[in-house]
């Protein structure tokens, strides 16, 4: 499968490149090098293992874990639809990668919304003030703009990443939700395991109701 481009992509990528102002190329270059996969890996990573020194693994294992699952899947979807970037003179960065989605969307929604959702959960500063936790969003639309701006992606591809981003957040959440259930709840056999105390108790009421009654 190759996704093409659609009329407004062009449209957008027109606009937005004979508007471009020098002072804004800098700020658009950082962006870019910050939302990148090498950075917000070692953030994740930095993240977890202060995570996990804490004693909460388990939101350890859901930024790192699902910081690496989402990228994976973010590659498995550039080669599914094998779209190409804009035009090679418009781009102001040399990148020959498939463009559907923008890994930079997607992979700064997952990485900073997993950390948001961690911060939220272990600090009690960050639920008391919980406008800090537009910083992940707010973030990531930058960091996706910024690859519209510098030419090197389609705005839908920014779309699809912001999109398929908050998805993988929604998933990965409940698988660990749902193995949180699954590790909490009692095996099997244990369900219908009396208690022996229980029991013997239960005989002793009998046996005192029975003698009452007699």
């Amino acid at each position: 499968m190759q996704l093409q481009p659609f009329g407004i992509d062009r449209d957008i990528t027109d606009w937005v490149v004979s508007h471009r102002v020098d002072w804004l190329r800098g700020p658009a270059h950082v962006a870019s090098e910050v939302g990148g996969t090498l950075a917000l890996a070692v953030l994740a990573t930095l993240v977890g293992a202060w995570l996990w020194t804490r004693g909460q693994r388990s939101d350890a294992v859901l930024v790192v874990g699902g910081s690496a699952a989402g990228w994976l899947v973010m590659i498995g979807l550039k080669h599914l639809f094998g779209r190409d970037r804009p035009p090679a003179r418009v781009r102001l960065e040399n990148i020959t990668t498939y463009s559907f989605p923008s890994g930079h969307a997607m992979v700064s929604m997952v990485i900073l919304g997993l950390i948001a959702v961690a911060a939220h959960r272990n600090s009690r500063w960050v639920r008391e003030h919980a406008v800090v936790l537009l910083i992940a969003p707010l973030a990531s639309i930058l960091i996706g703009c910024s690859r519209v701006y510098l030419g090197v992606h389609w705005a839908s591809d920014v779309l699809a990443g912001w999109l398929v981003g908050a998805v993988w957040i929604a998933v990965v959440l409940a698988v660990q939700s749902a193995l949180s259930r699954a590790v909490a709840a009692p095996t099997g056999p244990a369900l219908h395991q009396e208690d022996p105390g229980s029991e013997h108790a239960d005989r002793e009421a009998d046996e005192t109701a029975h003698q009452s009654r007699r």
